[in-house]
């Protein structure tokens, strides 16, 4: 089980009792990673903490608020005000961070909730941006939903989605808050 600790600023694996396992931290590729982002981010005014706490030691996260995971064991954490998705393997190795602050393919405004379909495709509520965006397993933008983009068959507006998840049936379900509503759509591709 994969906890995400938001204010916290950390993630951590527990067992099947709920006990501790370890931080996922992304071992050491995170480090340079997390160089070059802040450096990226600084040049936005944005405060960032260089504090190293207890499973954040190299200041990885920032607000991180989900965790899903695939199949074949990807570990995917939408790292909230760091305007990113970062991308670790089994072991908890960072092995991509896609994103950064913008309204382009891959790149971010709020980033909270994802869900991982049975295809391995990764879905994301981009809140501040008013879609979701739908990446595949090799991190290809296949779906971005907006007010006036035709990528599902309906007339409904996506005002600010915080969470997604799959049915049972493969579709996509958005958690709307700004519109106080739960809605599914079929994913066209």
């Amino acid at each position: 089980m994969i906890v995400v600790e938001f204010m916290g600023q950390r993630v951590q694996e527990l067992d099947a009792q709920g006990r501790f396992v370890r931080f996922i931290d992304g071992g050491a590729d995170a480090l340079a990673h997390v160089q070059v982002r802040d450096q990226r981010l600084s040049r936005d005014s944005l405060p960032m903490s260089r504090e190293a706490t207890p499973g954040n030691r190299n200041g990885l996260f920032r607000f991180p608020s989900d965790a899903v995971t695939d199949a074949a064991g990807t570990l995917y954490v939408s790292n909230t005000h760091a305007y990113e998705i970062l991308v670790f393997d089994a072991d908890g190795r960072l092995r991509a961070a896609w994103g950064g602050k913008g309204a382009e393919p891959r790149q971010w405004e709020v980033p909270v909730g994802m869900a991982v379909d049975s295809t391995g495709d990764l879905f994301v509520a981009d809140s501040a941006n008013f879609r979701i965006q739908g990446i595949d397993p090799e991190g290809r933008v296949f779906l971005l939903t907006r007010a006036d983009e035709r990528w599902f068959h309906t007339t409904r507006r996506i005002y600010s989605p915080t969470d997604v998840a799959i049915d049972a049936r493969g579709r996509l379900v958005v958690v709307d808050f700004a519109a106080s509503r739960i809605e599914r759509f079929r994913i066209v591709r």
